[in-house]
């Protein structure tokens, strides 16, 4: 029984993008997504037997070869990296792993590359919330509440200024314009840290 043919077969049943290579960067195995990458990326025809960088520019061999290399001297790696296929950015994760022959020695690798733009989008958004509801805990720390309690007890004082004089309503407009002024400042603060200005 021919073990490609079930490499193969597993390959084809991922979406992810799975290739897998010899010593040589001779490509063994890939599946359909792993195609559909290397022409959006590099308008190629690679197929099984060439060589993995016979249709690429030279930067790109010379970006590539040094990671493909760690993994033919046994290093199982992980690292993510932003492609631009057919203009669109997209976020992915490549995992390589080493194979080994009857003798323990490293003879090829298997690549599986997968999409993670929704998962790097989402830890964007989880880390700006976080940011905010550090913000806002440490705009609380600023007394927020208390300035609200004393500027609405001196409203409700105010409105009964029959029972104060002058003086004592003008020093009340005074500590109510103070606090005022100190819960607008925060509140702005507040509002363009949550805006992201």
């Amino acid at each position: 029984m021919n073990t490609m043919l079930f490499y193969q077969a597993l390959a084809d049943s991922l979406p992810d993008m799975v290739w897998g290579f010899d010593e040589n960067y001779i490509l063994r195995v890939a599946n359909p997504a792993f195609f559909d990458m290397r022409r959006g990326l590099y308008n190629s025809n690679l197929k099984i037997g060439d060589s993995l960088f016979s249709d690429v520019p030279e930067e790109v061999k010379n970006r590539w070869q040094p990671l493909y290399n760690r993994g033919l001297k046994g290093e199982r790696f992980m690292m993510d990296d932003i492609r631009i296929i057919k203009g669109v950015s997209t976020m992915v994760r490549l995992s390589l792993n080493p194979v080994f022959n009857e003798v323990g020695e490293p003879c090829g690798c298997l690549g599986i590359t997968y999409d993670i733009t929704r998962e790097a989008e989402l830890d964007l958004e989880l880390r700006n919330v976080q940011s905010k509801c550090k913000l806002i805990h440490d705009l609380n720390k600023l007394q927020i509440q208390p300035s609200l309690s004393k500027f609405f007890a001196l409203t409700e004082q105010l409105n009964q200024t029959s029972h104060f004089s002058i003086d004592d309503r003008e020093a009340m407009m005074f500590m109510l314009n103070q606090e005022l002024s100190h819960l607008s400042v925060v509140l702005n603060e507040l509002n363009k840290s949550l805006s992201g200005d």
